[in-house]
């Protein structure tokens, strides 16, 4: 169990306040750069310390204002920042065996030939980081903290620098492991398919706060808030008396603004769906789908993506496809936040 409520402020006047708690064994915080991930993750790992309030992991206090601030080295943390943090000076194998070393573990040594295996280490193990790529240097960092035993892994944009292919074969390997043993850990990313594959839980944080928290599919296919369906691809966004007219037809939803993937904009007519009429704006290939700008009659743009090309005067969306949301600066939204 994660159980976080804290407050930190900095010189430019911004503060990051956060609550929430979890027992999943996957967590991603999800949000723009600069929202204040790194931030969180460095204040639970121990290299920020907060205002006030408490952090506590699996019953063991690391933080709790006038009280206690537990060292670093007593968190049992496995950190992995962007940098990798391997030393220049040291082989690939004794960077991985730095950690066991300093805190005095017994290596065991099936174990991390397996991990070698794994990670496709054995033919890097006396290169030094410069000869290495980075994603072999994010391996050497990952099998470096794992053989540590660490009770929870803080992931800071783990696979931000690597091309797709890598990314997915690094990220799976860690998933595995990481399931393998039913090690927690939080990722920070802003990549939309990391934190979708990734977290068992997402986190949604937007301007030092967590807005809203949930599934990846909840979160990606039925946020609550606006400002959360603009980060997770709902390119569609309406005031719904704008939709209305749109449509021509009466649309009854409890909140201001309904939202619309670009998926659920499609060229076949399905049951509970209303045709669109449109004219083609631009059009472009992303991978292997092709994104439609399309304008409505009353000028307003509509965006849809098919993974065929196809040329058409009239769209659809089906009235189940449409995901009400909340306006986040119209709500109080602290008002029962409480320091623990």
């Amino acid at each position: 169990m994660i159980n976080v409520a804290i407050k930190k402020s900095f010189k430019d006047s911004k503060t990051f306040k956060y609550e929430f708690h979890s027992s999943s064994q996957r967590i991603v915080l999800f949000g723009p750069s600069g929202s204040g991930k790194t931030n969180l993750i460095k204040m639970i790992a121990g290299f920020l310390k907060p205002d006030e309030g408490i952090i506590e992991v699996n019953g063991k206090i690391f933080f709790k204002k006038n009280e206690k601030n537990l060292p670093i080295y007593k968190r049992n943390i496995g950190y992995l920042p962007q940098e990798y943090t391997l030393f220049p000076h040291m082989t690939v194998e004794e960077n991985i065996l730095y950690g066991v070393k300093i805190k005095n573990i017994k290596l065991n040594k099936k174990f991390y030939l397996n991990l070698l295996e794994k990670f496709n280490l054995f033919s890097k193990l006396n290169y030094y980081p410069n000869q290495l790529s980075g994603g072999e240097k994010q391996r050497v960092a990952f099998v470096r903290a794992i053989l540590t035993n660490p009770n929870l892994f803080l992931f800071d944009e783990p696979f931000s620098s690597l091309d797709k292919a890598i990314k997915e074969k690094l990220r799976d390997a860690v998933i595995d492991i990481l399931d393998e043993f039913s090690t927690k850990a939080i990722f920070v990313t802003h990549d939309f398919e990391d934190a979708f594959i990734l977290g068992k839980e997402v986190f949604i944080i937007y301007n030092g706060q967590i807005i809203e928290r949930g599934t990846a599919d909840k979160i990606f296919n039925h946020p609550e808030y606006l400002e959360t369906a603009k980060m997770v691809n709902f390119k569609n966004i309406f005031k719904v008396n704008e939709f209305a007219k749109i449509v021509k037809k009466e649309i009854k939803i409890s909140q201001k603004f309904l939202g619309i993937k670009p998926e659920n904009i499609t060229f076949e007519k399905s049951n509970n769906s209303i045709p669109i009429k449109v004219k083609l704006k631009s059009l472009k290939k992303i991978g292997l789908i092709y994104e439609y700008t399309f304008l409505t009659e009353n000028n307003k743009k509509l965006i849809s993506i098919s993974p065929e090309l196809k040329n058409s005067e009239k769209v659809y969306v089906n009235l189940n496809s449409l995901v009400p949301l909340k306006e986040l600066e119209n709500e109080n939204f602290w008002k029962n936040f409480k320091w623990i």
